[in-house]
């Protein structure tokens, strides 16, 4: 409500209620995010680069200002599709960059200071592009029956495609075997220009057709989706298109009709988790099952963002930028200074292994912010993505907030990993985006 000049709502008795719950929440989780970091990642993930230097008071004091200031102004009800990624970057991006890099002491004190302060400014950049209302764009572009016609031929064209690829190869692994499933799958994939039909399948048609299925009730539609991911998952085995489902059925019931205390749900939701998860990390004879839950969760999905801000901050400090030369088509006008992509260049500089085991994929704000143009470029970028997040309202505006938030949820989670080029062509973003556009808007019922 904050960020939108025609509410006046903040300023109720039960806006402020929740604006302050809201607040109180993110300060817990600020406190469980560090206590986490230093009591259980840092004794046990040290050697990956998840050190601990214990910082001083002023900076610490300065990390928790800024981890959650933007508390008073983040949106507490859903009313813009583009609000699930700009929360899901505050929380396992933005607020462990405030600590991440600090605990890890790579850089001189006064350059982590600079980088958050920069990450701040950033993310303020986002956070006002709120104020600028979105657009609908071209009402029934396409006849309702040809596009939902065509929309069909092509999902199942798309699977037959993937079927007639991999035929008996498909199985169904636990996650500790894809290794194996998906180094045969690559072997598969050379020259049949199928990961076009996965990426297409698995990132945009299957999400939004399980978002359809689940706020319209059509259960066949979403079976069908379900089931043809995991298809996917059994094809080339990728644990993200398995995991899919959770989060797209996960999001639905913490967004529920009750989009107007989204904010709070989500944030509670996570704590729950965490806290869950502080209790198993304490006991040493936890099984293997609850050991992985600990780095999915933890390491791996919250604190990986600090930790790349950190890592691509030193980095690139002392090694050529890049000037967005990583982006395909870019590097035919300027060239690329080195000899691996990236996520593997940093992860050679890591581990400093030849072998390229360690691809250290980052998002957005290291990729095409601090990689490509330093502390300025993370500004720079963030202002890409504030017209970004504007053009994906402005498209789904004529859509059902819950469908549309639902279709993109899978697919904007690639920003808090990846570069934001790179998620709006081959991730599947702008081709979620044209359709939107595209697709015929929802029937008065529906919305």
């Amino acid at each position: 409500a904050l960020l939108n000049p025609q509410d006046n709502t903040f300023f109720s008795l039960g806006e402020a209620g929740k604006r302050c719950g809201l607040i109180f929440a993110i300060v817990l989780y600020v406190a469980i995010y560090n206590w986490f970091y230093v009591q259980w990642l840092a004794p046990n993930f040290g050697y990956m680069g998840f050190t601990y230097y214990q910082p001083s008071a002023k900076m610490l004091f300065a990390g928790w200002a800024m981890a959650v200031l933007p508390s008073v102004w983040m949106p507490i009800a859903l009313t813009r599709v583009s609000q699930f990624p700009y929360w899901v970057l505050y929380l396992v991006v933005y607020i462990p960059s405030m600590f991440s890099p600090l605990y890890m002491a790579r850089q001189s004190t006064d350059d982590i200071a600079w980088l958050m302060l920069t990450m701040f400014a950033a993310f303020g950049v986002i956070s006002a592009s709120y104020l600028i209302s979105p657009v609908k764009l071209i009402q029934d572009l396409i006849p309702r029956v040809g596009f939902w016609g065509a929309f069909a031929v092509l999902t199942c064209l798309l699977n037959l495609w993937i079927v007639v690829v991999f035929r008996s190869h498909m199985r169904l692994v636990g996650f500790s075997d894809v290794y194996e499933l998906r180094s045969a799958a690559d072997e598969l994939v050379v020259g049949s220009y199928v990961g076009y039909a996965i990426m297409l399948l698995s990132s945009v048609i299957n999400p939004l057709l399980m978002a359809r299925g689940l706020v319209f009730k059509q259960k066949a539609i979403f079976v069908f989706a379900l089931l043809s991911q995991v298809m996917i998952y059994s094809a080339q085995g990728s644990k993200a298109v398995f995991l899919s489902v959770v989060l797209v059925t996960g999001i639905y019931f913490i967004i529920g009709l009750k989009r107007t205390v989204f904010g709070l749900r989500l944030v509670a939701v996570l704590i729950g988790v965490l806290s869950l998860l502080c209790v198993i990390s304490i006991f040493e004879d936890r099984n293997s099952l609850l050991g992985f839950a600990l780095s999915l969760v933890f390491m791996r999905t919250v604190a990986n963002g600090g930790y790349m801000t950190g890592a691509y901050a030193s980095f690139f400090q002392t090694h050529p930028l890049t000037y967005l030369s990583h982006v395909h088509g870019v590097n035919f006008f300027v060239p690329y200074p080195y000899g691996r992509e990236m996520g593997l260049e940093l992860g050679y500089y890591e581990i400093g292994d030849p072998i390229d085991v360690m691809n250290m994929n980052a998002h957005f704000w290291a990729t095409d912010g601090i990689a490509a143009f330093g502390l300025p470029g993370i500004i720079a970028i963030s202002v890409l993505c504030a017209l970004v997040f504007w053009m994906l309202d402005s498209a789904a505006a004529k859509h059902n907030l819950l469908m549309g938030t639902l279709a993109i949820a899978f697919v904007c989670l690639n920003l808090a990993n990846t570069s934001l080029f790179t998620t709006l062509v081959s991730g599947g973003l702008g081709l979620a985006i044209l359709l939107f556009i595209a697709m015929p808007a929802d029937v008065p019922s529906q919305i």
